[in-house]
């Protein structure tokens, strides 16, 4: 029996051939236009008159046509009043500092989507029938549109599927190709689920077509197709559920690494494919992690894949030289052509003319000597780039390859550090053209011990395709809480998901006893939105809390949890092949092909060259060696030894500590005194990619061990690391209306607490380094062991649903702070590693919602302790001195970049003004006026003339001023510069006391962070305008449009709290035209799912869509708002925050205003009132409350329309 593997690459198309004569590799160029014909002549080379009883094919053909937009012409159906929930998405935006952020380029075509009367509550409940007529005019409508596929997505269709099932049957007796969302995605949250099913939907003709053509060539073979699961899937189910094909690649990959590793002993390995453009990297600890978040295209995939994670770091990588100063390497790739520099095209210089510049790639044998490489051509560039950093080209060579590294570092600890794996536990598998040359360096810094090569490791994604069994997984949502459900109930549940797992393995001829069913749980403690996977056993609640704790570093085993959905992995098992096994040889390793100076860590070392065919298994050797093979070259650096197991692998490992420094110590004999000093831009952009790292995966703790759909959904947080003065080092990209205010926070906890190893200082007092009530911050000191004083701080900040006051949420129209909630000065939640239960009983006995607040604030906790074991492994690794003189330079650069910025604007003084709407009280406009003096690379904000501090709740402090005006000269800068207290410098921002922008104590604040943050933001970019006219957009919609909700649940009688902010229309930019349904300027907070709203909340969302009649008019028109509609299932009281109910967003160079918001209550006896801008409503079952948001002003005269 011959089986083959094949995997259809960019350039070659790989075919392995596994028999009883063992393994053969073959390959053939790729033919993109028709990748069917590469693999059939292959399969003819390959093969000759032999016969193939089985080919495993894993395909590019879905990726391709999602990625580059080519795939079918598809209709969406979905439920009437939610058409625009895909073009919506999660109301974000990509970028949080550029005026030129894009949106995904849809999958469906104007005029394609199609909402049909129906409706079904989330218990699945039908609330409203469909007609047969509506299906009828369906039918029709669709015939004329000439789609390939039809989508058809309801809501709730995972609880009760029988609308969707209904139309698809309609359809599909119409001759259509139907994806319904239940079929391919029976899990809540109905974007994701959407999404998923319209990928499905796009990408399926175009696979079923060239699987026909594929079957049609091959004649009768038995055809499998790989999944980005790690199995295969038969012809049939590949062309229904092509969706389900997209990234197998890399997946196949990791399934031929993981068997290589293992059959060399070793279960636990961290795999690392770095190609030419993209690095892959994924961890197996006995067997490979799945996830079902990932994203493709844009858009969300949310199907069983291996979690892999990619970067944009690989031998193509361009380096380059940012305004700053930094040394920068990728994203961007030289590809295929031009290629690097010493390919003889390209005249930028990549991490492979690196490798060439340092000895470790042979110019005359590069791919076993196929190709010769130029570098003559490469030292010469590097000559030039280098004489403008002041440094040699040796040293910019190895600078290129570290900045590379880290970058392929920051990934390997996203899928080991941030899931709570120790990376010194596992060995490095590397593959893939590039891997070999980098894998020891990684290793060593990771503290690795270990590192796998694997001899044809160009080939493991069609090697694992033969090794994958065929795999079929199944889910289903259930959410039922651990206190009213049993084990027993949980089988009951997975019965159905079985039985049709063994059936539709036994129609793919598998007998019983070659299924393997495993079941398992996604389970979350109440009121979280993260769930974590857990098999299913009769302790899964105690398992839950262990795998919690692992990675997350707490666990409340007291709390309720609940089963999100059940799963079902079914696998086929499949006849493996048995992978060859060299002989072992007594014989000493042999001569070198030739010797050569090579470049390693600072300095220059002769290393013995090999090539890799006169290795054989037990052949053992000591770094530094290169050895070269026509697919790949492995660099073993001073501190390996290595040896070629039986399996034929090359196995490093790492010398001892001692033995380490003894060859550190000729590295540094090497170097000039002058190396610190030449080599900070290269270190520079290592240490810049560290910091921010750390914050990074304090906000991912955050989402995801935080309660409240404010963290866990929306994402209203922020996370930074400071220096031991308070200074910001690096803050996240979370939320810019944080920006200013968080240092001040910061500033506050220092000023007046004293704090000791261990605490945690919380606060949010508004007039004390807070912003308003509901943002509560947590800072944390972070001592070293040999430091009497913090050596850094850590902190976060995160919006509470409700800390009290006279109203639910703790947004109320109030008219001092002491009627907003809970004021907590800076004061100690936490001493000495223990929560103080004095101060927390405090806080729970103030707030409507104790349980969750217990949880955010655990959360918090949590979130500041990653960072502070962040920075001490980054001070054992660097020394405390090297790190904190790192931390001045990034916040040196910053200051850097943004003065050249402002040296860009024309020196002058430049005015503006606007207005706030209404303080909730006083029905008037309040205006705020802003001056922007420039003056060289100094920037003066002056905010006099702004009118004095209200009576409602529209005040800001200045901490809000502070942010926003950062914020719009943030956006200025046109590269991706770290975030820290550099960028303040070059500013000074003078904002009165006592006004509207520097409110003073008594004042209330709740919307000065949410609105008048907004309104400073427009009045400081409309200044900024008049200097600069062609590089400002027209103003946004200006506002969070906030609501707040709260009353008691029917069934029990318990209190909630909700509060949402609402996106709108972006202003048009100079040309592009403004993204629709977005948030905008200072904030980028999420929506929460409907589903979820539907299922937590005694609320039911009525409508939901883009206001299509909402956008500014203009050579580029602003974007459109959303129109947001509520039903109330209970008495609820509402609070209403908005802005631009009556004021326009202002159009730019002659572009017009973009339309204003309205605010409309719709009682259930049909009665409409309108409510002005705040508001506090009552309102009671069957009423509805309409949100609609403003548009984006347009961008230059409507009669010069622009290509948008």
């Amino acid at each position: 029996m011959i089986r083959l593997g094949v995997d259809t690459g960019g350039t070659f198309t790989d075919l392995v051939r596994l028999d009883a004569r063992g393994l053969t590799v073959h390959k053939v160029r790729s033919t993109p236009d028709d990748p069917a014909r590469a693999i059939l002549s292959g399969i003819g080379e390959l093969m000759g008159s032999d016969p193939v009883s089985e080919i495993i094919h894993g395909s590019t053909v879905a990726t391709n046509a999602l990625l580059e937009r080519k795939g079918a012409r598809v209709a969406l159906v979905t439920t009437k009043g939610f058409e625009d929930v895909l073009a919506i998405g999660r109301q974000t935006r990509r970028e949080l500092y550029s005026f030129q952020v894009r949106g995904n380029q849809p999958m469906i075509d104007d005029g394609l989507t199609y909402g049909v009367a129906e409706r079904i509550d989330c218990h699945g409940n039908v609330l409203e029938a469909l007609h047969a007529q509506e299906l009828e005019e369906l039918t029709r409508k669709l015939i004329q549109t000439r789609v390939e596929c039809v989508a058809v997505c309801l809501l709730h269709s995972y609880a009760n599927p029988i609308h969707e099932q209904q139309v698809t049957r309609h359809l599909e007796q119409a001759g259509f190709t139907v994806s319904s969302s239940h079929s391919v995605l029976p899990e809540y949250r109905e974007y994701e689920r959407w999404s998923t099913t319209v990928v499905n939907a796009y990408v399926t003709p175009m696979m079923s077509s060239y699987l026909t053509t594929l079957e049609r060539g091959l004649a009768g073979t038995r055809l499998h197709i790989m999944q980005s699961n790690g199995g295969s899937i038969s012809t049939p189910q590949a062309r229904n559920s092509a969706v389900r094909t997209i990234l197998s690649g890399p997946a196949a990959g990791a399934i031929g690494a993981q068997a290589v590793a293992r059959g060399s002993g070793f279960d636990r390995v961290i795999l690392f494919d770095m190609g030419g453009t993209f690095t892959d990297v994924s961890l197996v600890d006995g067997q490979l992690g799945t996830t079902n978040e990932s994203t493709v295209g844009g858009f969300p995939v949310r199907l069983p894949i291996l979690d892999i994670h990619s970067v944009g770091a690989g031998g193509g990588s361009i380096a380059y030289v940012d305004s700053g100063g930094s040394l920068r390497v990728g994203p961007r790739s030289a590809g295929a052509e031009p290629g690097p520099v010493c390919y003889g095209k390209g005249d930028e210089l990549t991490v492979t003319d690196a490798n060439l510049l340092l000895g470790r790639l042979d110019p005359k044998y590069f791919l076993g000597g196929r190709m010769q490489l130029d570098i003559m051509r490469t030292s010469e560039r590097a000559r030039i780039f280098a004489d403008e950093l002041r440094i040699t080209p040796t040293q910019l060579a190895e600078g290129i390859v570290q900045i590379a590294n880290a970058n392929m570092e920051r990934a390997i600890r996203t899928v080991s550090v941030q899931r709570g794996y120790d990376p010194r536990e596992f060995a490095l598998l590397a593959f893939g053209g590039a891997g070999g040359m980098h894998a020891c360096e990684i290793a060593d810094a990771l503290e690795i011990g270990t590192v796998l090569i694997p001899e044809h490791g160009g080939v493991l994604s069609a090697l694992g395709m033969l090794l994958a069994d065929v795999r079929k997984d199944y889910s289903q949502t259930i959410l039922k809480q651990s206190d009213t459900i049993t084990f027993s109930d949980l089988q009951q549940y997975l019965a159905p998901l079985i039985s049709q797992a063994q059936a539709d393995l036994a129609t793919e001829g598998f007998e019983q006893q070659s299924i393997v069913i495993e079941c398992s749980l996604d389970m979350r403690y109440r009121g979280q939105a993260f769930e974590i996977n857990v098999p299913l056993t009769p302790d899964f609640n105690e398992d839950f809390n262990r795998l919690h704790q692992r990675l997350y570093g707490y666990s409340n085993p007291s709390r309720i949890t609940e089963v999100v959905n059940v799963r079902v992995n079914a696998a086929g098992i499949t006849q493996k092949p048995t992978l060859p096994s060299p002989v072992a040889v007594n014989q000493p390793l042999p001569l070198p092909v030739s010797v050569r100076s090579t470049w390693f860590a600072g300095g220059s070392w002769e290393t013995a060259i090999y090539h890799r065919e006169t290795l054989l298994p037990g052949m053992e050797g000591q770094g530094p060696a290169i050895i070269t093979s026509g697919e790949s070259t492995v660099v073993i650096t001073p501190h390996y030894r290595f040896r070629i197991d039986g399996a034929g692998i090359l196995i490093a490992t790492r010398a001892e500590a001692a033995d380490r420094n003894q060859l550190t110590e000729k590295s540094a004999a090497e170097q000039s005194n002058s190396r610190q000093e030449t080599l900070n831009p290269i270190e520079l952009e290592i240490f810049k990619n560290i910091f921010i790292s750390i914050a990074e995966e304090m906000g991912i703790t955050l989402c995801r061990t935080g309660f409240s759909p404010n963290i866990k959904e929306r994402l209203d947080y922020s996370c930074a690391i400071y220096d031991e003065h308070g200074h910001t080092i690096a803050q996240g990209d979370h939320m810019p209306v944080h920006l200013g205010a968080m240092p001040l926070s910061v500033e506050a906890a220092i000023q007046h607490v004293t704090m000791e190893a261990g605490d945690v200082v919380i606060l949010n007092d508004p007039f004390r380094g807070g912003t308003h009530l509901p943002d509560i911050t947590l800072v944390q000191p972070v001592f070293l062991d040999e430091e009497a004083a913090p050596a850094f701080y850590v902190a976060n900040r995160a919006h509470h649903s409700d800390v009290g006051g006279i109203s639910p949420g703790s947004m109320p129209l109030a008219q001092e702070v002491f009627q907003e909630g809970l004021i907590l000065p800076p004061i100690k939640l936490v001493r000495r590693g223990e929560i103080c239960p004095d101060v927390m009983a405090l806080i729970l006995a103030n707030v409507r919602t104790p349980a969750e607040r217990e949880g955010d604030l655990s959360a918090q906790i949590a979130s500041n302790r990653v960072a502070e074991a962040r920075l001490r492994a980054l001070v054992a690794r660097y020394g405390l001195e090297r790190v904190r003189s790192h931390a001045r330079a990034a916040q040196d650069y910053a200051e850097r970049i943004l003065r050249r910025t402002i040296a860009t604007i024309p020196d002058g003084e430049y005015s503006f003004e606007d207005v706030v709407d209404d303080d909730g009280f006083r029905r008037e406009r309040i205006g705020i006026r802003a001056t922007v003096r420039i003056a060289g690379d100094q920037a003066e904000v002056d905010f006099t003339g702004t009118e004095l501090q209200t009576s409602g709740g529209v005040n800001a402090n200045f901490a809000i001023t502070l942010s926003a005006t950062l914020y719009c000269f943030r956006c200025l800068v046109q590269e991706d510069v770290l975030y820290n207290s550099g960028i303040s410098r070059a500013i000074r921002v003078i904002a009165p006391a006592g006004t509207i922008v520097n409110a003073v104590r008594p004042a209330a604040v709740a919307g000065g962070n949410v609105e008048t943050s907004q309104r400073i933001t427009d009045v400081v970019l409309g200044a900024l305008a008049k200097a600069l006219p062609h590089s400002i957009p027209a103003a946004s919609q200006g506002t969070m449009n906030n609501v707040t909700l709260g009353g008691r649940r029917p069934d029990d009688g318990t209190p909630f709290a909700y509060y949402e902010t609402i996106g709108g229309g972006m202003g048009g930019r100079n040309g592009l035209a403004g993204l629709s349904g977005v948030h905008t300027h200072m904030s980028n907070t999420r929506n929460t799912p409907i589903e979820a709203v539907e299922h937590y909340l005694p609320l039911r969302i009525h409508r939901y869509g883009l206001r299509h009649d909402s956008s500014g008019d203009g050579r580029y028109p602003g974007g459109e708002g959303i129109l947001r509609e509520y039903e109330m299932l209970t008495e609820t009281s509402i609070t209403l925050l908005s802005e631009r109910r009556t004021s326009h967003p202002y159009g730019a160079q002659g572009g017009e205003p973009g339309g204003c918001g309205r605010n409309t209550v719709i009682r259930a006896d049909g009665s409409v009132e309108p409510v002005p801008a705040k508001a506090w409503l009552e309102l009671r079952p069957g009423d509805r409350l309409r949100i609609e948001t403003p548009g984006g002003g347009g961008f230059g005269p409507a009669t010069a329309k622009g290509t948008t």
